[in-house]
Formats: C-alpha cells, sequence, structure tokens
C-alpha cells in the first residue's frame, strides 16, 4: 500500500515480501523504516528461539545468493570482487571483438601468461591472465567462486523480506540467520587476490614454462583459502559469543566450509581427470597463499 497521503515519494523503496501463504506483495517503505513490515511469517516464529538455521529447518542466505538478492548493497559492500566480475564481463567483450576483427585488438597475445614472456619482462601477466577466458565453463565455474566469496571482503546491507537485514548488527529488527561482519576489507582483499593470482601464475609457470596459462582459478583458491583461515580465526576467538543473535555459530561456519570443500573437491577432480599437475600445483599454492595471508596480517 502506498505511505499515508497516497503518494509514492522518490525516496521511497519497493521491496517483495510474502504473504504466510506464499503469495507476492508489495510495499513501499522509507528507508530505514523497512522493519516495519513483518511478513514473513516462518521469520518470525523461528526468531529469538534455538532452532537451528540449517536447512530445512530454517533458512539461510549463503554469499552465492547476494547478488540476486540485492546487486547494488553487493557492489557497496563488496567493492572490490563486484569489480572484479565487471571487468571480466569488460574483458570478454575485448576477446568477442578480437574475434570480431580478425585479431587487430592483440588481446590474448598481451594477456595470457607465458613463461618466454615473463622472462622478457611483461610482469603485467601474472594478473592480466585470470581476466582471460577461453572456455564458457571456466568462466562460468570461476563466476561461482567469486559469487561464493563475497563474505571475504564484507556482509553488505541487504534488507530481508521480513524488514530484517542480512548483515548482523543493522537495523531495527534482529536477524538469527544475520551474517557477522568479519569481512578482511577491501584492501586486504585486494591483496589476497593479488598474491594468490600471483603465486598460482609463478607456480603453474614453473610447471610448464612454455604453456599459455588462463582464468582465475588460482584467485579464486586464494579466496577460498582466505574463507577458511578467516572463519577459524573467528570461531577459535569465539567472537560469536559477543553477539546477541540467536542461532547456531558451528551450523553456519559448516555451511561456508561445505560451500568451500565442494569447490575444492570438484577442482581436484576435474585436475586428476584431465592429468593437470600444474593446475592442481598452482592451485593448491594459491589456496595456502590466502590462508597464509590471513594468518599473517589478521590475528590482532
Amino acid at each position: 500500500p502506498p505511505p499515508p497521503g497516497g503518494s509514492r515519494r522518490p525516496t521511497d523503496h519497493k521491496l517483495e515480501l510474502h504473504t504466510p501463504e506464499g503469495r507476492e506483495c508489495w510495499a513501499c517503505a522509507e528507508p530505514g523504516k523497512e522493519y516495519q513490515f513483518r511478513v514473513n511469517a516462518l521469520a518470525e516464529q523461528m526468531a529469538g528461539t534455538s532452532v537451528s538455521w540449517w536447512p530445512p529447518s530454517g533458512i539461510n542466505c549463503p554469499p552465492i545468493l547476494w547478488m540476486f538478492m540485492d546487486w547494488r548493497a553487493v557492489a557497496g559492500g563488496c567493492p572490490v570482487i563486484f569489480g572484479y566480475m565487471c571487468m571480466l564481463f569488460v574483458c570478454l567483450m575485448i576477446r568477442k571483438a578480437e574475434e570480431a576483427t580478425g585479431g587487430l585488438i592483440p588481446w590474448t597475445r598481451v594477456a595470457p601468461l607465458f613463461g618466454p614472456a615473463l622472462k622478457r619482462g611483461e610482469v603485467w601477466r601474472f594478473i592480466s591472465y585470470t581476466f582471460v577466458h577461453l572456455q564458457f565453463m571456466d568462466l562460468f565455474h570461476n563466476l561461482l567462486t567469486l559469487l561464493d566469496a563475497l563474505d571475504v571482503e564484507g556482509t553488505p546491507a541487504i534488507v530481508l523480506g521480513d524488514g530484517s537485514n542480512l548483515k548482523c548488527g543493522v537495523g531495527a529488527k534482529q536477524n538469527f540467520m544475520c551474517y557477522p561482519s568479519i569481512g578482511l576489507g577491501s584492501a586486504h582483499t585486494l591483496g589476497v587476490a593479488l598474491l594468490s593470482a600471483a603465486i598460482g601464475g609463478m607456480c603453474s609457470t614453473w610447471i610448464g614454462f612454455k604453456g599459455v596459462f588462463t582464468g582465475a582459478s588460482s584467485l579464486g583458491f586464494g579466496l577460498s583459502g582466505a574463507i577458511v583461515a578467516l572463519y577459524a580465526l573467528y570461531a577459535g576467538a569465539e567472537l560469536d559469543q559477543t553477539t546477541s543473535v540467536q542461532r547456531s555459530f558451528q551450523d553456519w561456519v559448516w555451511l561456508r566450509l561445505i560451500f568451500v570443500a565442494f569447490h575444492i573437491a570438484m577442482e581436484w577432480i576435474r585436475g586428476v581427470s584431465q592429468r593437470d599437475a600444474a593446475g592442481l600445483f598452482s592451485h593448491t599454492a594459491a589456496f595456502a597463499s590466502g590462508f597464509g595471508y590471513v594468518l599473517y596480517f589478521l590475528p590482532p
């Protein structure tokens, strides 16, 4: 329904909500007053109880879904990873333009990782190769990995259907299924990305000096290693005891680790089946670099 007075102001936000029967309804709420809409009956019933939010008993919003929930909030809360995904799209268009012009744009000649070119001093390839994808499935898999690693940088303040917020401590209404804001921040996320991409590239050229390497897999594995280290530090410091949110922190940690473990397992299956020693070595090294970066810089 429209706000009092019957008119809709330009500052009003449109929220898609659901009734207890599952029907969609729309409402306009002023910024900061979204908590007034208490529509999600299941969340209302579970809030403040000891019920686990592990499916199917509860509701969860893993990072891989955040972009589809509110991409603007993701852009503001995770600018490094969001910006990198935007650059992937731009580089994909450059690749298509190269194909359309018959090679007039030398993208695939200056960006991929190539040992002899590195020896000539073309050190930018340690980073630029992560923007080159020759197969759609590689690009799709890496995008999923980046989407699942958004919480490494931070937790965006996304307003949920019942008026609560995805980010713990934000909004007037608490959500026991929220995500704590334990991200590395943009500067350290950029550091993990650059370090893991460079180390993964070094290991690839060490195994196959004259091979051509592309893709953001090493960068994704570096972020996955940072996730494991970050959550281990958070759990080990018992920082979850400082929040008043009623939810099972152990289940929350296991949910994140399962996503990371699935990513690593699929890569090992692919590497072993294709006998890709360079890929396995570089990805493992990138994972270790992301893990070590967090342990070195963040314990304080």
